[in-house]
């Protein structure tokens, strides 16, 4: 399933944890307080790879006008080149 990229939109662990208050925890089982462990480190493995993956798409953007921009001046400079000649 993917989303139209208009759809998607950055994500940070807070949008998507639950936090529980001291009171909240304090009536959780030890069963409950380890799935929710476990499920929290999942949720921020996940969230934390796809900033990996679209901070690699930034790089990439980054890198292709950085080239861009880099053939844009060498063709300047030769132009100012063969006008002198």
């Amino acid at each position: 399933l993917t989303w139209p990229s208009s759809l998607q939109v950055p994500v940070a662990f807070r949008d998507v944890a639950v936090f529980l208050s001291a009171e909240e925890w304090a009536e959780l089982a030890g069963w409950q307080k380890d799935l929710y462990r476990e499920v929290m480190a999942e949720t921020f493995q996940l969230v934390s790879s796809l900033v990996r993956k679209e901070g690699k798409k930034d790089r990439r953007k980054t890198r292709k006008k950085e080239e861009e921009n880099k053939e844009k001046r060498e063709r300047k400079k030769d132009g100012r080149k063969e006008k002198e000649v």
